[in-house]
C-alpha cells in the first residue's frame, strides 16, 4: 500500500513499481478531459489518493528551443486507487476527470496492481525515455499500445481501454 500519510504527497512510477506484485491493491481508470492527465494527477494528489498515467519522454523543439518533455502515453486515461471509506463521487469532482471507466457489470472496473506496476516499472528503468535511447524507447512504446494479448490480464475494461486508446475512440461504458 502506498503510503498516504506522507507530507509531500506525489505518488512517482518508482513509489509504484517498488510495491511487490502481489500487493493486494485495486487500481481504477479515469477519463479525463484533453490534455488533463497533469491536471487530474495534482487534483488526487491534492486529495492523497494515489494516481498514475503512463508517460514517454521526447524532444520537442529545434535548436535552443529543445527541451524534454514528458506526454502520455495512453492519453485520456489515468489509473487510481480508492482506499476504503472513500467515495468515487470524491473522484468525479476532481478538476479534469470526466467519467470512471464501468465494467459491464456497473461497477468500476478494477484494474490488478501487477498491471499497473509493469507500466511504472518500465517507466522508472526509462524504457519509454526517448531521449536516451530512441529504438528501445520506441519499440516499448508500440509493443505498450500494439501487444493486446499482453494486456488481456487486464480484464475487458483494461482491453477496451487499450482498443480505445489506439483507435482514438472512448465506445466503453462511463459513468457520467
Amino acid at each position: 500500500m502506498i503510503d498516504v500519510t506522507r507530507h509531500d504527497f506525489t505518488v512517482t512510477a518508482a513509489d509504484i513499481a517498488r510495491i511487490g506484485p502481489d500487493a493486494d491493491t485495486r487500481w481504477y481508470i479515469g477519463r479525463v478531459n484533453p490534455k488533463c492527465e497533469a491536471r487530474a494527477k495534482a487534483g488526487f494528489d491534492a486529495l492523497r489518493i494515489p494516481a498514475y498515467y503512463p508517460q514517454e519522454t521526447r524532444y520537442r523543439g529545434r535548436g535552443a528551443a529543445r527541451r524534454k518533455v514528458n506526454l502520455p502515453i495512453l492519453v485520456g486515461y489515468v489509473f487510481f486507487q480508492l482506499q476504503p471509506g472513500r467515495s468515487f463521487w470524491e473522484v468525479r469532482r476532481i478538476d479534469g476527470i470526466k467519467a470512471v471507466v464501468f465494467g459491464q457489470n456497473g461497477a468500476p472496473a478494477p484494474v490488478a496492481h501487477t498491471e499497473v506496476a509493469r507500466f511504472a516499472r518500465k517507466e522508472a528503468e526509462g524504457r519509454y525515455d526517448h531521449t536516451r535511447d530512441a529504438k528501445e524507447a520506441q519499440a516499448e512504446t508500440e509493443k505498450l499500445k500494439a501487444n493486446l494479448a499482453d494486456l488481456q490480464a487486464m480484464g475487458e475494461a483494461g482491453l477496451q481501454l487499450v482498443v480505445a486508446a489506439l483507435e482514438g475512440t472512448g465506445s466503453f461504458a462511463q459513468a457520467a
